[in-house]
């Protein structure tokens, strides 16, 4: 309500500054109070028109200007809140993946994760007692790498509590026995793995620090797994029982071939 009535006197005053105007300089000047007027009243009306009217011009040039830095900082807002959508985002994560424990870096964002670059600190490093897995972690603060959208990166720390036999490791020639990852994962379960670094999406730079325990994505000798290294195990342990066995899936076509084959030979017996 009040803003109408606002409105309503701004247009009744506009409407009327001409006409008070105009009875100003029709009004004769008494010559006492008189001051040099140059020109004719018709001309004073003429000037306070021009004047009014430049007056309104800087008026509009201002509040021209001022919509459009407004629609400036929109643009440039929605343009943040795009990118930010889009941006790629890494998450980092310990995982099982078909029986080592690794460190896995993974893209959720839409975007790829470009020029990644990981810096670990000195106490993780000089933890690792392989020599191969030690050399690709302090290689990895001199190299940049792109992980893709929806992509999962891994890198190996150790075989897990559930592996026996020797991992052998062709670059370094070095072979390590289960017993010695089991008790290096024992001994570093609250460790923190720290590390810190930066990648790149739609030309910004995001920095990364974390810090990732072993104790909080394993307990015991349970090894977490994600759905789809669960599906992968359960499938490869129906198909593989043992070595002098079939796999469950021939054993069932099997039955289904003889029950086939018995069906036809007593259709054949009882036409």
């Amino acid at each position: 309500m009040k803003k109408t009535v606002l409105r309503c006197l701004t247009v009744l005053v506009v409407l009327l500054i001409p006409v008070v105007i105009n009875v100003l300089v029709s009004i004769p000047v008494l010559e006492r109070c008189s001051y040099p007027v140059v020109g004719r009243p018709i001309d004073w009306l003429y000037f306070w028109a021009s004047y009014l009217g430049t007056i309104a011009s800087f008026v509009m040039i201002f509040y021209t200007a001022k919509s459009l830095r407004q629609n400036q900082r929109q643009l440039a807002e929605m343009k943040r809140q795009w990118n930010e959508e889009h941006r790629a985002r890494l998450v980092f994560s310990l995982a099982d993946k078909e029986g080592d424990i690794v460190l896995k870096v993974s893209n959720v964002g839409k975007e790829a994760a470009r020029d990644v670059n990981l810096k670990f600190s000195e106490a993780f490093i000089d933890s690792l007692f392989v020599q191969y897995i030690r050399d690709v972690y302090v290689g990895l603060k001199d190299k940049s790498f792109t992980v893709g959208a929806g992509e999962d990166k891994f890198f190996i720390l150790s075989s897990n509590w559930g592996n026996n036999g020797v991992t052998q490791f062709c670059l370094t020639k070095e072979e390590v026995r289960s017993a010695e990852f089991i008790e290096w994962l024992n001994s570093h379960r609250s460790m923190p793995i720290e590390f810190s670094g930066s990648y790149r999406s739609h030309n910004e730079v995001y920095s990364i620090n974390e810090t990732l325990k072993i104790e909080d994505y394993f307990f015991g000798s349970l090894i977490v797994r994600d759905d789809l290294t669960n599906a992968v195990i359960a499938i490869r342990k129906g198909l593989v029982q043992g070595n002098d066995q079939y796999s469950t899936i021939q054993k069932s076509l099997d039955i289904i071939a003889m029950i086939l084959k018995q069906n036809q030979e007593d259709r054949l017996r009882h036409p």
